[in-house]
């Protein structure tokens, strides 16, 4: 793996930026929490275990990725000595090259010789061996680190959430205002409506009361008719002769029919407005059992 690679992939200034990123989410939603009261304490609590696990990945984060700086930096070193073991391992096959073509080689100084082939071998087998086990370290330490800014990415996404049904409720509430004074207002619509209501039902007693005196006189008036035919019968019966009277009576009959057909008249057009009245009552009434259930509905909302 390019070490510089892997450098800029853990680059501390980066997660210097999401802390800073998180921080201030946080803080927006601790302020927006302390303004409104009516803050849900679950969602509260919902907010700070969020962050408290965010802190705690970060930390994590931010120790792997210093002990993969520190594992990188110790690969280099590694791989510096393991050059320099190269190339002292290069000069001393020249050097041993250089020392088998003299004849004049003891025996001592070919057993140092393997001796010393042996130390490069081993040593560089060593090197080997670390560098391999330093590379599988790094490796695990880069699966760790992208596990976490996953599990941080998917934070964020929490934290955009709760923070659109913030604007949710915030948008609610002024709705929710909005609703509180239309209520209040088709409450005083109601009071007005009550109001005329019972002027109405002032009014509507007072015309039973007049159709009261209006049939009234309307039975004086028919009893007074049928007497005033049983006198005429009578008088028919009795006094056929008197024909000048039977006249007058039927001209009195007359003016009294006369007087009969008008006050149907008026007794009818006192009907009349009194079923207008009925149908105003009627009306007024359906429209006070309309506002009522709509200040039924709202407040249920």
């Amino acid at each position: 793996m390019d070490l510089v690679d892997l450098k800029d992939s853990l680059d501390y200034e980066k997660e210097e930026s999401e802390t800073s990123q998180i921080n201030s989410m946080y803080m927006q939603s601790q302020t927006t929490s302390i303004a409104d009261p009516r803050w849900e304490s679950s969602f509260h609590y919902s907010v700070e275990s969020i962050w408290e696990e965010c802190k705690s990945i970060i930390k994590a984060s931010s120790q792997k990725s210093q002990q993969i700086k520190e594992l990188v930096q110790e690969v280099e070193n590694l791989k510096k000595g393991l050059e320099d073991s190269e190339n002292c391992n290069n000069q001393l096959k020249v050097k041993l090259s250089e020392m088998t073509k003299q004849d004049s080689q003891s025996i001592k100084e070919k057993a140092l010789m393997d001796q010393l082939k042996e130390q490069i071998q081993k040593k560089t087998q060593d090197f080997e061996k670390r560098a391999a086990e330093d590379h599988r370290v790094i490796t695990q330490f880069e699966e760790e680190v992208t596990s976490y800014k996953v599990k941080i990415r998917e934070l964020e996404c929490l934290l955009e959430a709760f923070q659109k049904k913030e604007d949710s409720m915030t948008k609610l509430e002024e709705i929710l205002k909005q609703k509180e004074s239309i209520i209040l207002n088709l409450e005083a619509n109601t009071v007005a409506l009550q109001e005329k209501c019972a002027n109405s039902d002032q009014k509507i007693k007072e015309l039973y009361s007049q159709e009261a005196n209006l049939n009234e006189e309307v039975v004086q008036l028919t009893n007074s008719l049928e007497k005033m035919k049983h006198s005429l019968w009578e008088k028919e019966k009795y006094e056929n002769e008197r024909t000048q009277s039977i006249e007058l009576l039927n001209k009195d009959l007359l003016d009294s029919s006369a007087l009969v057909q008008s006050l149907k008249k008026d007794l009818q057009r006192k009907e009349e407005d009194y079923e207008d009245l009925k149908e105003k009552f009627s009306d007024a009434k359906k429209q006070i059992q309309q506002v009522q259930k709509e200040v039924c509905s709202r407040s249920f909302y």
